[in-house]
Formats: structure tokens, sequence, C-alpha cells
């Protein structure tokens, strides 16, 4: 990888999905072939900015005064790069979005109950960036265990929809103190199987990873996908009874979505 790839921004942060500890679920259908000629295309000129930022900021740096022109120069291709790179998060969006399986939302494992003497994770909107899984593209958010992690499209725009069809990767957060499963990092998406618990998502295992479609957040250990009755914005957050000593997060990963 070159070094311009190297100094992308997490907007644009391309990674090889395979090296990931994922949690795929259960056996999911054959995934959607996402084009990606148009993609790529958009991808090589986020590069080709990235490269002219990285000369034009040395050369900047080698002048002891001020140089106007050239910092208006920098700024204008920053502004450029972003534009490109929220258009190909559009695009990837636009490529992912599936026709709705048939599946009955009432066979799914979900409950609208929480414990309210419980402390509620804050939540905090949570930018996508754009992977390479093999040769197709996805999106992907970085997720902070201390929160219930809202994902978005881009800064004022959350990501809703009906149904999403998902992994989680990547996993690796310590709860903090008082844990009931000792002070070692968590790495798997559920990892206790104890049948209750006295945490915030009462139903739920205790330390699992929780997705929701808006106030419904969905229980079970073997989830490839949540559904819901209308579109309605998409959250994550962990299963736990004190967020604030939390340490670490893991990252979603956008199979599908209607």
């Amino acid at each position: 990888m070159s070094s311009a790839r190297s100094m992308l921004g997490l907007s644009i942060l391309l990674i090889p999905a395979s090296i990931f500890c994922s949690h795929p679920g259960p056996a999911q259908e054959e995934e959607q072939q996402v084009p990606i000629s148009e993609m790529e295309s958009i991808e090589s000129t986020i590069y080709q900015l990235q490269e002219r930022l990285m000369l034009m900021e040395r050369n900047l740096e080698k002048h002891e005064d001020t140089n106007a022109v050239l910092i208006k120069e920098i700024s204008d291709l920053k502004q450029e790069k972003r534009r490109q790179e929220l258009l190909l998060v559009s695009k990837v969006f636009a490529a992912l979005e599936i026709m709705p399986p048939e599946l009955d939302i009432n066979t799914l494992n979900r409950s609208l109950q929480v414990a309210e003497n419980m402390e509620k994770p804050p939540i905090m909107n949570v930018a996508p960036f754009v992977i390479r899984d093999s040769l197709k593209f996805k999106i992907a958010w970085f997720c902070d265990a201390r929160y219930l992690s809202q994902l978005m499209i881009a800064d004022e725009q959350e990501f809703k929809a009906q149904g999403v069809r998902f992994t989680v990767e990547r996993i690796g957060w310590s709860p903090g103190s008082g844990s009931s499963i000792g002070s070692d990092q968590i790495t798997d998406y559920c990892p206790s199987d104890a049948q209750q618990n006295n945490q915030y998502f009462s139903e739920a295992s205790p330390y699992q990873v929780i997705p929701q479609i808006d106030s419904t957040y969905f229980v079970g250990c073997e989830l490839a996908y949540i559904v819901s009755d209308a579109p309605a914005v998409i959250r994550f957050t962990v299963n736990d009874n004190n967020y604030t000593d939390n340490d670490g997060g893991y990252m979603v990963k956008l199979n599908g979505w209607w």
C-alpha cells in the first residue's frame, strides 16, 4: 500500500476485511455483487488528490513566510477530496441496497424492554467509511463501547433502514471495573452464556453486542439480520451496567440494507 493510501482519513479508509475476526451470524445467501468500476474511478481520484495534498503540504513547510496562494490551493484540494469521499460513500450505500428478503419479523428475537433503573449509554453519531472486502466495496463504522453508536451516512444524515444485514468485526473492548467476566478484553459478540443479568438490556446476554432499530433492540448471538416494521435509525452498543469506564470497541460492516 502506498504512503498516500496509508494516510487517508477514516472516511475512506480501505482495509482488507479478511484480516479481521468476525461474527458472521448464521449461514447467509450469496451477497449481492457490488458494481465497482465507477467506485474504483472515484477511489483513484481520491488517492490522486491525497498525493497532491501531501506534496503541497511539504512545499508549504519549506516556506518560512506564509504563502497565501498555496494555503488556498491546499484548502480547495481538501474540500474536493472530502466531496469525492462523500460521493464514494453514497455510491457504496446505493450499491448495497437489496430487495427485502422473505423474513418473518415475528420470528426474530427482539425486545422493547430496557432496565430503566440502569445507566443509559449516551448516544454518539458515528461516521461511515469505505472498506474493500475481496473485490467488493462495503460500508463500515467503528463503534466505541462507551456509547450507543448512531450510524450515520454523512455529517448530518442518519442511516435509516427497515432492515439491515451486517457483521460485527474487530471486537475488542473491556468493560472496566466490577465486570463479572474478569479483566480480559472481550473479543466475542456474545462472551457470556449467562441467562440472566442486571445490565441495561436485561433480556440480552451479558456484555453482548446490541443492535437496535430505533428503540427496538435485538437479542441472540447468531444475528445476521435485524428487521423492523418501518425504516428508522440504526444503532449499536454493548450490554453493560456502567458505560463510562469501558475501553475499546468494535466495527460494524454493512452487507446489505432495505
